[in-house]
Formats: structure tokens, C-alpha cells, sequence
């Protein structure tokens, strides 16, 4: 298998659905279903190479997660996904290390670009010599669609 996603969503549906789509595109991955879930795998050892993160999560929200990870000195691609964004949140993620945001409801497709995506930006920082393995990828936040289509996963 390839590089190790951890899905972390508070919503079955959206963790299954992520699992089929990343593993068909070659990914092993793994889930939590909390922000506590998350760390505690992270902490544990798991080689995980990116995390895919829920912001609006009972126990402990996504951006919990992030500044603890942030704290910890733990650097490792976060994608933000949430139906709800709030005005600076999102921003504040990406200046603390977060690579990408997708806004739910999003495509099977539209998760696994974003994530190719990320994987190819640091990919070409780490061969430019512009990044070291232990920094996050470039941020960005790719054009989205908030219009619910049949097969995207809603929140």
C-alpha cells in the first residue's frame, strides 16, 4: 500500500466514504473519530504520512487538534474539511501549518485530488531542497462548489 491517511470525522458515513476513495486510489488508511481518537493514534507511533480533519468534532474540535499538534511540534499535512466555515478559522488553520481546506459537501474525487495535490507540493519542495520532511506543504485552498450534488459527502 502507499502513503497512510488518517481520516478523522465524527461522521461515520463521511470516515467509510473517505476510506473507500482513498484506498482505491492507493492509500492505506487509517480513522478516529474524535480529535482525541486522532492524537492518541498520532501519539502512539502511527506512521501517518497526511491527515484529513474535521473541524466541528463533540469531545474535541479540529482546530483543538491542530494547535496541540502545533505545540507538540508534530508537523504533518492536515486537510481541513467542514461544512461550516467561519471567517478566520480557516485562515488561522493555514498559517499554523494546515495544507489545504475542502469544504463539505465534496466528491470522493474532490478528496483524493486535494490529497494528490498536497502530496505533489511537498513532493516538489522536498526535491527543490525548499522544505525539509518536517514542514508542512505549501498551503492552498482549492475552488469548491457549495451546491450538493448527488455523491458528495455532506456534513
Amino acid at each position: 500500500m502507499g502513503r497512510h491517511i488518517l481520516v478523522t470525522d465524527d461522521e461515520s458515513n463521511i470516515r467509510y466514504s473517505s476510506r473507500i476513495a482513498l484506498r482505491k486510489a492507493g492509500y492505506t488508511v487509517s480513522e478516529a473519530a474524535n480529535g482525541e481518537e486522532a492524537l492518541a493514534c498520532i501519539h502512539d507511533g502511527a506512521d501517518i504520512d497526511l491527515m484529513v480533519l474535521d473541524l466541528n468534532m463533540p469531545r474535541m474540535s479540529g482546530e483543538t487538534v491542530v494547535v496541540i499538534l502545533h505545540e507538540r511540534g508534530v508537523t504533518l499535512p492536515i486537510v481541513v474539511i467542514s461544512g461550516c466555515t467561519e471567517g478566520g478559522v480557516v485562515k488561522e488553520l493555514m498559517n499554523r501549518g494546515c495544507s489545504a481546506f475542502l469544504e463539505k459537501p465534496f466528491t470522493p474525487e474532490e478528496l483524493v485530488r486535494t490529497i494528490d495535490s498536497v502530496f505533489s507540493a511537498r513532493d516538489t519542495q522536498l526535491a527543490s531542497g525548499k522544505a525539509t520532511s518536517e514542514e508542512p506543504a505549501l498551503s492552498f485552498i482549492p475552488e469548491q462548489s457549495a451546491t450538493a450534488l448527488p455523491g458528495r459527502f455532506h456534513e
